[in-house]
């Protein structure tokens, strides 16, 4: 039923980013999955050579509702507030018993810090984000993400956006990580300098940081018109460096 439903639902599906969940014939959701382009990767749900498991999934669906995003990321934000939603029970079979991957941004200290880290049981069945522990680090996990290539590449894009640290304690010197850009202003650096510039370099850290936590929950407009209005103001003082590294 479900395949001759499809080539009617086919004909209509863009070959652009999105998230697609299979629901069942009580319209709980059984699988969530995103794509690059929803045409392509739903399309190949109804071919040969699926896996057992894949197909008992589409066997048991009787309709799938496809959700379009702007880009593979926000795809990839959505599946994840998805999964952790509807907890469907093909997403933990597909998995093949590894947790999840989770995104941990620390708080409650001078410089927040991000890690990517597996979550224990506990974590997991949580409900909702809330402060928990990642070793003596306390912090919010945003996720989960079951695809590991694919949100290692979205930190690895975002660090360079917005620097951050990774070091648990402070080093008496610059780490590594400053001197190709992807710490800035690193906290060690910041540390040693004179209390005016100590306070604005602070600032933009803990900007930096909340901008990525802003994208973690899905407000990527909000990052945006932010950086804008930066922009915009560096730009009415002829700063137009400053201006320049927000645009691009």
């Amino acid at each position: 039923m479900l395949q001759k439903d499809f080539k009617l639902l086919k004909q209509t599906l863009p070959y652009r980013p999105g998230v697609y969940l299979f629901l069942d014939q009580s319209t709980q959701v059984l699988y969530v999955g995103k794509a690059l382009s929803l045409k392509d990767r739903l399309s190949s749900y109804f071919y040969p050579g699926l896996s057992e498991k894949t197909v008992r999934m589409v066997n048991l669906a009787v309709n799938i509702k496809t959700i379009e995003t702007g880009s593979e990321f926000e795809a990839l934000l959505l599946e994840a507030r998805f999964i952790k939603k509807f907890r469907p029970p093909f997403n933990v079979i597909f998995r093949d018993d590894k947790s999840y991957l989770y995104v941990f941004i620390s708080t409650h200290e001078t410089y927040p810090k991000i890690f990517l880290t597996r979550k224990p049981k506990e974590i997991e069945n949580a409900k909702s984000a809330k402060v928990e522990r990642f070793g003596n680090l306390r912090g919010v996990y945003y996720g989960p993400f079951p695809s590991s290539r694919t949100i290692r590449k979205v930190l690895k894009y975002l660090r360079r956006i917005f620097p951050y640290c990774q070091q648990k304690s402070l080093g008496l010197r610059p780490c590594f990580y400053s001197h190709i850009d992807l710490c800035s202003p690193c906290p060690s650096l910041i540390e040693k300098t004179d209390l005016p510039q100590k306070l604005v370099l602070r600032r933009k850290y803990v900007y930096q940081l909340t901008c990525i936590k802003r994208i973690f929950e899905g407000k990527l407009t909000f990052v945006q018109k932010s950086l804008e209005k930066q922009m915009n103001l560096f730009a009415d003082s002829q700063q137009y460096e400053q201006a320049a590294l927000i645009r691009n």
